[in-house]
């Protein structure tokens, strides 16, 4: 991602004992990188640039990392934090999307499990025998329109204000959710994209303003492999497939082949500007 001069992006880090996920910062000039994030993180599943963003307006960096809860010191949990661009300390937005139940359970041998932090003004080992615990289902994509903070976190959407506020479920599934897009200008602007997978295939789903879902492409086996694998230019959405490039309106409808056979060969993450498209 690029910001103020910087280009930002995550990577793994070694410190002679110990591997852990970094967040770099380096000069677009050129330079020596920076790790920027202030604690051994671990918990990032993606080393791609889906892992976290940027608020141009505010400054901050935002993504996922494991933290304690004030009332529980055995276990970690998932949560999702800002950091300013220049370093320093980060701070807990939220722990989990989900409320106490509200977001999710299962149960097994007899036993509910809720998902996520369920509620923090209650310690399990007060109520070990009505409260339980599970981790929360791993935090993906992140995404910011600069009013709100969107991430995915297995199969929900959520957003939370930039100047902070209650946490919303935007969208829901029975499948898991990968890559999110948050246009912020063109026909695409106030709109959520996404990646939903499951067995083997995924669709490209978009969410409107007005809360209407509608399926742009899939299911199918031959794309999305990979979480950063499409990009939103005004009122169209190019995906890399199995091989090539392919567009499609926002709206849905039919896909167009920008480049076919074996170039190129399965792209790794796509964007945009107002003339190009880039790949990996």
């Amino acid at each position: 991602v690029q910001y103020n001069g910087f280009l930002y992006y995550t990577s793994g880090a070694y410190d002679g004992t110990f591997a852990y996920s970094a967040l770099y910062k380096v000069p677009n000039t050129g330079g020596s990188p920076v790790i920027i994030n202030p604690r051994k993180n671990p918990y990032w599943t993606d080393y791609g640039p889906a892992a976290f963003t940027i608020d141009p307006i505010g400054g901050l960096v935002y993504y996922n990392a494991g933290n304690q809860a004030p009332n529980d010191k055995d276990d970690t949990f998932n949560t999702v934090v800002s950091l300013s661009t220049l370093g320093g300390s980060d701070s807990i937005l939220t722990y989990s999307g989900y409320g106490w139940g509200a977001g999710g359970n299962y149960t097994i041998n007899g036993t509910t499990w809720y998902y996520g932090l369920a509620d923090l003004q209650h310690d399990k080992a007060v109520y070990p025998d009505s409260f339980n615990y599970c981790f929360t289902k791993g935090c993906g994509s992140l995404s910011t329109d600069s009013i709100n903070l969107y991430w995915s976190d297995g199969s929900a959407i959520w957003s939370i204000p930039l100047v902070g506020g209650a946490v919303a479920a935007l969208v829901s599934s029975s499948n898991h959710i990968y890559s999110i897009a948050t246009p912020t200008t063109g026909a695409a602007a106030g709109s959520i994209f996404w990646v939903e997978a499951s067995g083997g295939s995924a669709s490209l789903k978009r969410r409107d303003v007005s809360g209407q879902i509608t399926t742009l492409i899939g299911p199918t086996t031959s794309m999305f492999f990979y979480n950063r694998c499409f990009a939103v230019s005004d009122d169209k959405v190019f995906c890399g497939q199995q091989d090539g490039l392919v567009e499609v309106s926002i709206n849905g409808g039919a896909v167009t082949v920008l480049a076919a056979v074996a170039f190129p060969s399965g792209p790794v993450g796509v964007a945009t500007d107002d003339t190009y498209i880039y790949w990996s």
